[in-house]
């Protein structure tokens, strides 16, 4: 092939080229000036059925396809699509998609430059049609974040949402209830919903960052998912957080901290979250039930580490925790509640252990000492009160099963420990 003929294929091609782009736009003109001086045909089914032939053709061509203007009109279109009756709808959005594809394209069009958005008039047009595109995009991804295994589609629903609102200079979206931090909420339950807990943490953090955001729930759950790590010290920087952006929470908050400090065993750093707690609700029974089994628990412990010294030859040992720690809050969390139960089955239990400890302190000490018989005295007297309140609990008909099984042993070992034989066999034929 010769110089002249390649030059004037070359020609030919840039020709035909220049022809089939200006054939398209030619066709994206006509589309825009249909819908502009017909915008009552937006709830025409034939009309819209043939403007989304229309723009999917110059949509599909490479020549035009990637024209800020071809997204800007598809845009439009597809929400003309999204916004019809669903019956109407679902004869031309048979995969339930307009939605989002009208979203993302208004997402691409906003990423041309100003003058480019303004050939046929599209940015005019397309701002009256934004809002209702972000409502759509919302609705849309409302919908799947309802379901299970949809998150990455709630995901990209939302993100457009959020791209979009900034757009929408009206306001009118956020007017009818469309918002960003209710856009990434959806994407945290959808996540929550798959169980997808890393992504979870990503869209809690935003909505506990986000300004003037006051769901106590949103720094609760994120606090749980780094104590299940335990990432504990992250757990109680978010609740600490929280406290200082909902003040008027601080109660549920300080639950979660005691939950978290439970949950690592930091018995010490519990009781000043009930301390504060109660201070917050002073009339909240289970507080103080739950401060006094944490005295309790701290106190047995101390008995532990008693005996320990004691074995090991050191009689001088000084208890940090006392019993009349315990008894103090659970009397007033059964004073607050005459029907708790728990508090008044470990009050019975606390009345025990507190006469097996005479009891052992007794054994201790000879005979001869003063100290003997105040200590055989008041354990006596400890383990009478003690099979009282076990009655008490019995009759009550509050354990079942096992529990009431292991009740009674602890009854029968009462009435031994103050040798009334009769009683005992008495408990152990109710076994």
């Amino acid at each position: 092939m010769n110089k002249t003929s390649i030059l004037t294929l070359l020609l030919f091609t840039g020709f035909f080229s220049f022809q089939s782009s200006f054939g398209q736009m030619k066709k994206l003109k006509g589309l825009s000036n249909d819908i502009r001086m017909s915008p009552e045909s937006s709830t025409d089914i034939d009309v819209v059925t043939k403007w989304k032939y229309q723009i999917d053709m110059v949509a599909s061509n490479p020549e035009s396809a990637e024209k800020c203007a071809t997204y800007g009109w598809k845009a439009i279109v597809y929400n003309m699509i999204a916004s019809l009756p669903d019956s109407l709808r679902k004869t031309i959005d048979v995969d339930n998609n307009a939605a989002i594809i009208a979203g993302k394209s208004a997402v691409k069009f906003y990423s041309f430059s100003a003058q480019e958005q303004e050939e046929l008039e599209t940015n005019l047009v397309l701002y009256n049609f934004l809002p209702n595109t972000i409502i759509a995009c919302y609705n849309a991804g409302s919908i799947l974040s309802a379901e299970k295994n949809n998150f990455e589609k709630v995901k990209e629903c939302m993100s457009v949402v959020e791209k979009l609102l900034e757009k929408d200079t009206s306001q009118m979206a956020v007017s009818n209830g469309v918002t960003q931090v209710k856009a990434i909420y959806a994407v945290f339950r959808s996540a929550y919903t798959d169980s997808l807990v890393d992504q979870e943490v990503i869209y809690l953090d935003r909505l506990a960052k986000y300004p003037n955001y006051l769901n106590d729930e949103v720094f609760i759950r994120l606090s749980m998912i780094y104590s299940d790590r335990k990432e504990y010290d992250k757990a109680m920087k978010v609740l600490e957080d929280g406290i200082a952006k909902i003040p008027q929470k601080t109660g549920t908050f300080i639950e979660q901290q005691i939950n978290i400090e439970l949950a690592r065993g930091n018995q010490e750093a519990i009781l000043q979250k009930f301390d504060a707690a109660i201070k917050e609700n002073p009339e909240n029974s289970s507080y103080y039930f739950s401060r006094g089994v944490t005295f309790h628990q701290l106190k047995l412990m101390d008995v532990t580490n008693y005996e320990k010294e004691f074995k090991a030859g050191n009689k001088n040992y000084k208890f940090k925790y006392f019993f009349s720690q315990a008894l103090k809050d659970y009397n007033t969390s059964i004073e607050l509640d005459g029907g708790n139960m728990p508090a008044l089955y470990n009050l019975a239990v606390l009345y025990r252990d507190s006469s097996d400890l005479l009891y052992k302190s007794r054994m201790r000490v000879p005979p001869t000492d003063p100290a003997y018989n105040y200590f055989s005295e008041n354990a006596t007297k400890m383990y009478k009160a003690t099979l009282e309140k076990f009655e008490m609990i019995r009759q009550s008909g509050f354990l079942k099963g096992n529990d009431l099984i292991l009740l009674l042993t602890d009854m029968k070992a009462c009435a031994s420990r103050i040798q009334d034989r009769e009683l005992a066999k008495k408990y152990e034929l109710m076994i």
